[in-house]
This record gives structure tokens, sequence and C-alpha cells, in this order.
């Protein structure tokens, strides 16, 4: 069974991703990682854990049986059709539109600084492309990077110009062995911001990350997971509200900026993204949180949580762009 998403179904966990849709979300099984639906109760498989996510090595190891090639063969094959490249161009125009939010939102200089953007779960490219052709240092961190079948050509063809100072690949999960690596230290230090369309099974994670470090971030959550939506709200609207309202919580627990969901405009996908702006003070609260955003009818920051931007705040994300940036 391959989902929609790509992804392929996770070893030793049949019966409950089955049941979870088929993605790779980590079944706990308690389904406590990313909120998914149990059409046929809870189970409880246990067999790997919460926000691991994919290794390279499973990827290949996927890609060598008979319906790792099928999966990878039916990409690489509707890629260079008509309809595949409406979607790779379509991607392009999506990512481009993201970057240019990032660069109204902190600057360019910003964005330049340190060791650039991370990307995560990045193939095949897209975003890693825009960051670069607005001189963006980016490291796109994505097990499937390259064996996905995903490949666009005019985006493959961009990449193969820069060098590892300018583009950095690692083939791993962005989760917590990930950040305890001492390997990546530099790289999660020294990172200007965080950056994810669509990042699946390691949405929870990337959150809880920028949260508890403060970090710069721009996500998409995925609107086409059901397998995340919240039993009791099990839509895009009740997902996305669950994230910011956890979210809320993480950001008040480290003492750091709320996530503020934005709108993007002129994008054929989806048109909500989350941004964090550490330092970012939403506006004035008759309850004390300083405005950071509490769900107080008296806040106006209190768009963190409710999905509005504060008031007299403009939106990055949409308004005020060239009709044509590519």
């Amino acid at each position: 069974m391959w989902p929609q998403n790509g992804y392929p179904q996770q070893y030793g966990c049949q019966t409950c991703c089955q049941n979870c849709y088929g993605y790779p979300q980590q079944c706990f099984c308690n389904c406590q990682n990313g909120f998914p639906e149990q059409p046929t109760g809870m189970c409880q498989c246990g067999s790997c854990s919460p926000g691991d996510g994919y290794s390279a090595q499973e990827w290949d190891s996927f890609n060598m049986t008979q319906d790792g090639q099928n999966t990878y063969r039916w990409w690489a094959d509707w890629i260079p059709t008509p309809d595949g490249q409406q979607w790779c161009a379509n991607k392009r125009w999506e990512a481009r539109r993201v970057v240019d939010g990032m660069i109204r939102q902190w600057g360019l200089q910003t964005l330049q600084a340190g060791e650039g953007v991370i990307d995560i779960g990045g193939d095949p490219g897209f975003v890693a492309a825009e960051l670069l052709r607005s001189g963006i240092r980016v490291t796109v961190v994505d097990p499937a990077f390259g064996v996905s079948g995903k490949a666009d050509p005019i985006t493959a063809q961009f990449l193969s110009q820069f060098n590892e100072q300018q583009l950095r690949m690692i083939r791993q999960p962005f989760n917590q062995e990930f950040v305890d690596d001492p390997k990546h230290i530099q790289l999660l230090r020294q990172a200007s911001a965080l950056v994810s369309l669509y990042p699946d099974e390691a949405t929870q994670f990337c959150l809880y990350f920028s949260a508890a470090f403060a970090m710069r971030t721009a996500l998409i959550p995925c609107n086409e997971c059901r397998q995340y939506f919240p039993p009791h709200d099990p839509t895009y609207e009740g997902f996305v509200n669950q994230l910011l309202a956890i979210d809320y919580d993480n950001s008040r627990r480290f003492g750091n900026s709320p996530l503020r969901r934005e709108r993007i405009c002129n994008t054929p996908y989806c048109q909500v993204i989350l941004q964090r702006t550490p330092g970012f003070v939403g506006g004035t609260c008759n309850n004390a949180c300083g405005g950071q955003a509490c769900f107080h009818s008296g806040c106006n920051g209190a768009g963190a949580v409710n999905g509005l931007p504060p008031q007299g705040e403009g939106n990055p994300y949409c308004g005020g762009w060239p009709a044509k940036t590519m």
C-alpha cells in the first residue's frame, strides 16, 4: 500500500499502519505523535517509537523490494508527463512564494547568516533551489532525498551547480537522534531558520524543536495526511488548530514566541503556513500574557493561537508581492 505522500509502509507495523492509512507515522499505535485516525480501534503493536522516521537505509531497502521499485518507477515515469511537469512548476512557484515570505519576514541578510536555512523533508529540492536563487545557503535534511523518484530535471540541474559550501544533503530523519548527534551541533546552533513544506511525520518534532530553541520557522502542515487529524475534530482546520495549541503550550513552557498562522496568496496548493519569529510580541493583553498570545478576549496577540494575525499586523506571506518573481 502506498499513500499519497509517497512514503512506504512502516516495516513491522503493517496492521497498525494500514489502519492509519498506510503512512509511516512511526505507528507507536497509541498514535500520540500525529493524531492519526484509527478506524478499527486502538492498536498496540508498539514496534516503532513516535517521531523516529525512516532512515536512509530503510528507504534504500524498501526501494530494493518490488513495491519500492514499482513506486519509484511510478513517480519517475509520471514526472516527465504534462501533468507531472505542471506539478513541478506549481511546486517551484509554491516554494518561491514561501521563500519570498521568509525574506520579507526576517530579512535576506538574516537568512544568509551562519549555517543558513535547514530544509526538513526537502526532497526533491524545490525549496532548496529557491533559497539558493536568493543567495541563501541551505541544508536539506531528508532520508528520501534522491531515492523517491520525484526528481524534477529542471530543479536537479540547477542544484547540481552548487557545492557543499552552499548546498548540503543529509539523508537522515529529523528527530531526537539527529539533534543529539555531535556532528550536527554547529548546524543546529548556527542555522538562521527552519523551513518545511508538508513534513508529515516530522511535523511535531520540527515544531517542538523550534519552540525549544526559538528558531525562525516556516512550516506548511500536510493537508492530505488524514491520519494526523485529531479525533475530536478530524479536519485540516482541526489539525492546524491542534498544532497551534500544542505549540502555544510548548512555547509558554520554554518562554519563547509561539507560532502564528499566516496565509500564502496565489499558490496552487495549501495556503496555510505557520511561522515563528523569535522575540515577536503580538500586542497587548489584559490578562498579563504580555501580548505573546493567549485565549483571553482582551489579547490582541491571540492570533498565534486562533489563526488570525494580531491587530494591525501585516502578513508577509500575502500581499505586496510582485505577481511574478521567477
